[in-house]
């Protein structure tokens, strides 16, 4: 079981005055966000070269995440040709540091500054682990599987060769060192379409635009407006707020955490007297210049906030229908871990069903 939040730490009461939002300071904000623009510009024409430079611009994916927690991000390129590779990067000293991968997919475990990609090419595959040290990305584990004969013919898959750390291992141990040095149930994967365009990361990036705390205030004011004004459900439902601020107002509070680690902080609404719960009323994130209400909760479908960002949602449409999910925050969107649903069975009986997709289920 994920361990909820013990309180809001950062939980401001809308009751009061309203505090100035903190910040970082300019000119560390700004310092890794235009060192990556540079980066990304001048990588992009240096590795396709003018001929294919638009194409390249289009089909790339930009990913940035937290991998350490430090508030600044790591960035992920993934060049959609194989020749190109890929690049693992992140900021330190003033400038950005690059780690090549030739080949793998991208996932990272937030807090324990571990990155795994996986991938092959002709006969050979790649398991590789790093550490985020010191700000460098450095290799801490490495597996291969090589499936082809020394001619380049794919063998049978009991004679398929593992190597962890270039050691000859079997297969049993191959899997037990991976599973060891890299936890996939913590994993966080990119989203599915890849990340961010070449446009607009380097709109992401751009220090010159309006920050998200500003437009957050737009919304912040209208919970205020409805604080103040003791608002009932009905009317924090027709300003399209969470309605659930109604049975309550005196104790609804903002917060604002970064919950996916891209360097970009959501707006938290929640209760201040029950923060020990970790409860949250709505979640708002910034994308592409506007804000977007991720969710917002109901009497029987609440969320939560656990540790490591993890959002935990409890619903229940009835005695028979109910379940618990696990959900990460990607952007503006929310993906899955894992759930348990609750239902009757053909036979009239109450079971659960485990699932890490949506298609079962609620």
């Amino acid at each position: 079981m994920r361990k909820r939040l013990l309180s809001w730490v950062l939980l401001f009461a809308l009751a009061l005055s309203l505090l100035p939002m903190g910040t970082l300071a300019a000119e560390e904000t700004q310092s890794w966000q235009e060192a990556y623009r540079e980066y990304i510009q001048s990588d992009l024409e240096n590795t396709a070269g003018s001929g294919y430079l638009d194409g390249a611009k289009e089909e790339t994916r930009y990913f940035l995440f937290d991998v350490n927690e430090d508030s600044i991000p790591e960035l992920w390129i993934n060049y959609s040709t194989s020749a190109y590779g890929k690049r693992l990067c992140s900021y330190a000293n003033r400038q950005v540091q690059v780690q090549n991968v030739a080949y793998g997919e991208l996932s990272y475990i937030p807090g324990q500054s571990l990155v795994f990609t996986s991938g092959g090419h002709m006969g050979y595959f790649w398991d590789t682990v790093y550490h985020l040290e010191n700000g460098n990305f450095k290799i801490a584990e490495e597996g291969l599987i090589k499936i082809v004969d020394n001619n380049g013919y794919e063998v049978s898959e009991n004679e398929y060769r593992y190597t962890w750390n270039n050691q000859v291992v079997d297969k049993s141990t191959y899997e037990s060192k991976l599973g060891a040095a890299f936890d996939t149930l913590q994993a966080v994967n990119p989203p599915q379409d890849g990340g961010l365009t070449y446009q607009e990361v380097l709109n992401a990036l751009n220090t010159s635009k309006t920050p998200p705390e500003t437009l957050y205030r737009q919304i912040i004011d209208k919970y205020k407006t409805g604080v103040d004004e003791k608002w009932t459900i009905q009317e924090f439902s027709e300003n399209n707020l969470a309605y659930v601020c109604g049975y309550r107002p005196e104790h609804v509070g903002y917060a604002f955490m970064d919950l996916d680690g891209n360097g970009v902080k959501e707006l938290i609404i929640g209760d201040t007297e029950y923060g020990i719960d970790g409860v949250i009323y709505a979640l708002y994130s910034y994308a592409d210049g506007s804000i977007k209400e991720v969710f917002s909760s109901g009497e029987r479908d609440r969320h939560s906030l656990c540790d490591g960002g993890i959002i935990l949602n409890d619903w229940s449409n009835s005695a028979w229908n109910n379940g618990r999910a696990y959900y990460r925050i990607s952007g503006t969107t929310l993906s899955l871990k894992e759930r348990i649903v609750g239902d009757k069975d053909k036979n009239g009986n109450y079971v659960q069903f485990y699932s890490t997709t949506e298609n079962t289920g609620n």
